[in-house]
Protein backbone atom coordinates (compact mmCIF):
# COMPACT_ATOMS: atom_id res chain seq x y z
CA UNK A 1 0.00 0.00 0.00
CA UNK A 2 2.96 2.15 -0.05
CA UNK A 3 2.29 5.37 -2.17
CA UNK A 4 -1.65 5.24 -1.34
CA UNK A 5 -3.30 7.88 0.16
CA UNK A 6 -6.91 9.32 0.52
CA UNK A 7 -8.20 12.73 -0.74
CA UNK A 8 -8.62 15.41 1.83
CA UNK A 9 -12.07 15.83 1.50
CA UNK A 10 -12.29 11.47 2.61
CA UNK A 11 -10.83 12.38 5.13
CA UNK A 12 -12.72 15.49 6.14
CA UNK A 13 -16.01 13.35 5.18
CA UNK A 14 -15.10 10.70 6.99
CA UNK A 15 -14.19 12.72 10.19
CA UNK A 16 -17.64 13.94 10.30
CA UNK A 17 -19.17 10.68 9.37
CA UNK A 18 -17.63 9.57 13.00
CA UNK A 19 -18.32 12.93 14.40
CA UNK A 20 -22.05 12.43 14.11
CA UNK A 21 -22.21 8.74 14.52
CA UNK A 22 -20.42 9.11 18.23
CA UNK A 23 -22.08 12.45 19.14
CA UNK A 24 -24.99 10.39 21.20
CA UNK A 25 -22.00 8.40 23.23
CA UNK A 26 -20.72 11.99 23.87
CA UNK A 27 -23.83 13.07 25.43
CA UNK A 28 -24.52 10.46 27.54
CA UNK A 29 -20.94 10.52 29.03
CA UNK A 30 -21.64 14.22 29.73
CA UNK A 31 -24.75 13.80 31.18
CA UNK A 32 -23.37 10.56 33.50
CA UNK A 33 -20.50 13.37 34.07
CA UNK A 34 -23.04 15.66 35.53
CA UNK A 35 -25.15 13.19 37.55
CA UNK A 36 -21.76 12.06 39.29
CA UNK A 37 -21.21 15.69 40.05
CA UNK A 38 -24.39 16.06 41.65
CA UNK A 39 -24.26 12.69 43.86
CA UNK A 40 -20.67 14.02 44.84
CA UNK A 41 -22.46 17.43 46.22
CA UNK A 42 -25.34 14.98 47.46
CA UNK A 43 -22.54 12.72 48.85
CA UNK A 44 -21.08 15.97 51.17
CA UNK A 45 -23.80 17.58 52.50
CA UNK A 46 -25.14 14.21 53.82
CA UNK A 47 -21.83 13.91 55.21
CA UNK A 48 -22.10 17.35 56.69
CA UNK A 49 -25.62 16.72 58.06
CA UNK A 50 -24.40 13.55 60.09
CA UNK A 51 -21.45 15.11 61.27
CA UNK A 52 -23.71 17.78 62.62
CA UNK A 53 -26.65 15.70 64.30
CA UNK A 54 -23.89 13.43 65.68
CA UNK A 55 -22.12 17.12 67.48
CA UNK A 56 -25.89 18.28 68.39
CA UNK A 57 -26.20 14.70 70.30
CA UNK A 58 -29.38 14.21 67.79
CA UNK A 59 -27.44 10.69 66.61
CA UNK A 60 -25.80 8.03 68.51
CA UNK A 61 -22.53 7.12 68.17
CA UNK A 62 -22.89 3.82 66.33
CA UNK A 63 -25.15 5.90 63.71
CA UNK A 64 -23.18 8.23 63.11
CA UNK A 65 -20.05 5.85 62.18
CA UNK A 66 -22.51 3.16 60.01
CA UNK A 67 -23.66 6.42 58.21
CA UNK A 68 -20.70 7.71 57.71
CA UNK A 69 -18.63 4.87 56.63
CA UNK A 70 -21.54 3.94 53.99
CA UNK A 71 -21.65 7.54 52.88
CA UNK A 72 -17.77 7.72 52.94
CA UNK A 73 -17.29 4.53 50.66
CA UNK A 74 -20.39 5.54 48.13
CA UNK A 75 -18.75 8.65 47.56
CA UNK A 76 -15.55 7.31 46.89
CA UNK A 77 -16.64 4.80 44.37
CA UNK A 78 -18.70 7.99 42.55
CA UNK A 79 -15.25 9.54 42.73
CA UNK A 80 -13.95 6.77 41.14
CA UNK A 81 -16.24 6.81 38.26
CA UNK A 82 -15.97 10.13 37.96
CA UNK A 83 -12.23 9.75 37.69
CA UNK A 84 -12.34 7.50 34.79
CA UNK A 85 -15.07 9.76 32.85
CA UNK A 86 -12.71 12.39 32.91
CA UNK A 87 -9.76 11.17 31.99
CA UNK A 88 -11.36 8.86 28.83
CA UNK A 89 -11.55 11.32 25.64
CA UNK A 90 -14.74 11.07 24.16
CA UNK A 91 -15.67 7.73 22.15
CA UNK A 92 -15.08 9.93 18.85
CA UNK A 93 -11.87 11.75 19.92
CA UNK A 94 -10.64 8.19 20.17
CA UNK A 95 -11.68 6.05 16.53
CA UNK A 96 -11.29 9.55 15.59
CA UNK A 97 -7.07 9.56 16.05
CA UNK A 98 -6.96 5.76 15.25
CA UNK A 99 -9.02 6.01 11.94
CA UNK A 100 -7.28 9.00 10.55
CA UNK A 101 -3.87 7.62 11.24
CA UNK A 102 -5.17 3.87 9.16
CA UNK A 103 -6.21 6.71 6.10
Amino acid sequence: MAGFSFKKEVKVLYNELLREMMSGNEVDRKRRIAKLKEDLEKHDTRIVKVQDMHVDGTLAKSDYQSMISRYSTERQNIERELDKLLQVKSSWEMYLEKGIGML
